[in-house]
């Protein structure tokens, strides 16, 4: 009887070993190639963003300070100083728009060139590409004809918004009587100002004080209570009126001593929320002992600069809007309680409070948002 059998010759199978390997090999060749060239294009990618949301918190500080040649230059500067693919980051002038920020749908819309003035947002975006001359090389790629990869992102910053939880401390004493309709108008257009930019989380409460202090409404979500902020801030009369703390001087010690106790009472909007005493008065301090609550003017501003000092140790800046109409005298004091962020205003003319606490809305530091 004959036996066959299906083994092939060694030889043969030392070949096909061979063939298996060969592929193998080209296979682990192939895939590591990938790789690599993925690394490159993540790499590339990762530099560019951050150049590009470098630049464009530049350009919005930029925005809001000077303006938009100077939201341009700033954003050009910034992206100069880092480099993707090996190249500096540079901008055209196109990669550059500038528009607002819709906090409540997360939407960027620019705006036509004859209204960048105003605009509150900028977007930035980077290029890598092979019309720019700088696309991110793949040699490993290029065996299968992909020679390069383009790499285009974005970033969007804006000023003026984000996660706000502020205090309006509105001086009401008799001195301030003629100008304050005009305070109060300031005070509800800086209520629109962040109905508009802030996230709508934000928190705002108002506070009264002449020789003493009246909360007139604690902490309430913007986005909800929007309207019943604006009758809060509608309750609002010189004092001695309904609800209104009675004419006992000046104590703005007792004033930040409410705004510091209406924000602590009230647990922050986010872990990242900007909490801000926004005080406007119009004068120097001024002790009566009607009040209670002071001995002389040298402990109110002493009071008042150990309160703000409170206030900065909780994180809460402190704007000082000065009306100077009635006179310089308190200059100096009030200037003294900025605190954080805050910034300093004296405003001789009443109907200009509303352009001062615009500016406090728009002060906001600058963020990414996209």
């Amino acid at each position: 009887m004959r036996y066959t059998s299906s083994l092939a010759p060694v030889g043969d199978e030392r070949g096909m070993v061979m063939v298996i390997i060969a592929i193998a090999l080209t296979m682990i060749l192939g895939f590591t190639g990938l790789a690599v060239d993925s690394i490159r294009v993540h790499n590339a990618n990762e530099s560019l963003q951050a150049a590009i949301d470098s630049a464009a918190l530049a350009a919005a500080i930029g925005q809001r300070d000077g303006g938009p040649s100077q939201a341009r230059v700033m954003a050009a500067q910034y992206a100069a100083k880092n480099t993707a693919n090996g190249y500096p980051v540079s901008l055209a002038n196109e990669d550059l728009e500038l528009g607002n920020w819709d906090p409540k749908t997360h939407t960027f819309t620019p705006v036509p060139a004859s209204e960048e003035a105003s605009a509150s947002a900028i977007r930035v975006i980077g290029r890598l590409s092979s019309a720019r001359g700088n696309p991110v090389s793949l040699p490993f790629m290029s065996v299968l004809g992909r020679n390069n990869a383009d790499v285009i992102t974005s970033a969007t910053a804006t000023f003026g918004g984000g996660l706000l939880d502020m205090v309006v401390l509105q001086d009401v004493t008799g001195s301030f009587k003629n100008e304050l309709n005009q305070a109060l108008i300031a005070d509800h257009l800086l209520l629109d100002c962040l109905n508009e930019r802030a996230d709508p989380d934000s928190l705002f409460g108002i506070d009264v004080f002449t020789g003493v202090a009246t909360e007139i409404t604690p902490m309430r979500q913007i986005a909800t209570d929007y309207n019943q902020l604006n009758m809060k801030l509608n309750t609002i009369q010189p004092c001695g009126q309904p609800l209104m703390p009675k004419c006992s001087g000046t104590n703005q010690a007792a004033g930040l001593r409410a705004a510091v106790d209406t924000l602590k009472a009230t647990p922050p909007s986010g872990a990242r929320a900007h909490r801000a005493i926004v005080m406007v008065s119009d004068g120097e301090p001024s002790c009566s002992k009607k009040s209670g609550s002071c001995t002389s003017n040298s402990q109110i501003i002493a009071d008042a600069n150990r309160v703000a000092d409170e206030a900065a140790a909780l994180d809460i800046s402190i704007f000082s809007i000065y009306y100077s109409g009635n006179g310089a005298a308190g200059s100096a004091f009030l200037e003294g309680l900025v605190r954080g962020d805050g910034f300093f205003i004296a405003e001789p003319q009443a109907a200009a409070l509303s352009n001062a606490l615009r500016e406090v809305c728009f002060s906001m530091p600058a963020r990414l948002v996209d």
